[in-house]
């Protein structure tokens, strides 16, 4: 079970972005998914790196929220466009 479980539902657009931030003094990519209409984060996922892998983890849990194929807004991240 787990303890984030977004409502599966219809979604209109999506953005994915990720930040960095220190924890017990090490770098952790934290990246997130949201609703853009309900402004809800929908998935996250934290990484030691930012990689096109560790953006595909994350693609990979926004269409388990949503029906349909919403749109996927991102920034110019290099990681983005192949995931």
């Amino acid at each position: 079970m787990s303890v984030f479980n977004p409502e599966h539902r219809h979604r209109r657009m999506v953005t994915v972005d990720e930040t960095i931030e220190k924890v017990s003094g090490q770098t952790v990519y934290l990246w997130s998914a949201i609703d853009v209409d309900t402004g809800k984060i929908i998935a996250v996922y934290a990484s030691r790196e930012s990689s096109i892998m560790n953006a595909l983890t994350l693609m990979r849990r926004v269409p388990k929220t949503c029906d349909g194929k919403p749109v996927v807004v991102v920034d110019r991240g290099p990681w983005y466009p192949w995931a």
